[in-house]
């Protein structure tokens, strides 16, 4: 078994649904385009809306993956700003709305594990 640099490319594990995530990739730079705010919340809830496949949840490891991909990046800054926890000085107790900023809104990266 050939492992690390050695492995073969793009041999893993593939998406459930390519067609959802590009829309919810869309849906996402539609947002992002018109400074509205993305948690990842709504980025799960819109997966849910948006699958074909009944099987599909949107995990936690979904996400993750799903993040990677499309090479999105939670900012805690702007998840405080959202929250206001920046502008006051009480502790936010709220950790389950992420706020996803867009490093790259060009295409999804290429797994290379």
């Amino acid at each position: 078994m050939k492992v690390g640099w050695q492995r073969k490319k793009g041999g893993g594990r593939k998406t459930k649904d390519p067609d959802m995530e590009k829309r919810l990739f869309d849906w996402y730079n539609t947002r992002k385009v018109t400074n509205q705010q993305v948690t990842a919340k709504m980025i799960k809830d819109k997966a849910l809306e948006l699958r074909s496949s009944p099987d599909f949840i949107a995990s936690k490891g979904w996400l993750d993956k799903f993040k990677i991909r499309y090479r999105l990046e939670i900012s805690k800054e702007a998840n405080m700003l959202a929250q206001g926890g920046l502008m006051s000085n009480q502790p936010s107790n709220n950790h389950s709305s992420l706020v996803i900023a867009n490093s790259s809104s060009t295409s999804p990266t290429t797994n290379t594990i």
